[in-house]
């Protein structure tokens, strides 16, 4: 009986201890793909900006072909 119970705690201790190692790896995923979100958003704002210059570059070309 008192075999069991010593066996059952460290069946616990080790479960406890492969939570605590996945949870500590649920972290470093969440942060690497906030990380990735962060670079995304950089690039499609970039991206956004370029066009966007682009867009004003050709309408200030029509205006000046019109004057």
């Amino acid at each position: 009986m008192h075999v069991e119970k010593e066996q059952n705690d460290v069946k616990k201790g080790e479960k406890e201890e492969y939570l605590a190692q996945g949870s500590v790896g649920n972290e470093e995923r969440k942060e690497k793909g906030e990380q990735r979100t962060e670079r995304i958003r950089s690039r499609t704002l970039t991206f956004h900006n370029a066009l966007m210059s682009a867009k004003e570059a050709s309408e200030h070309e029509k205006m000046r072909a019109l004057a």
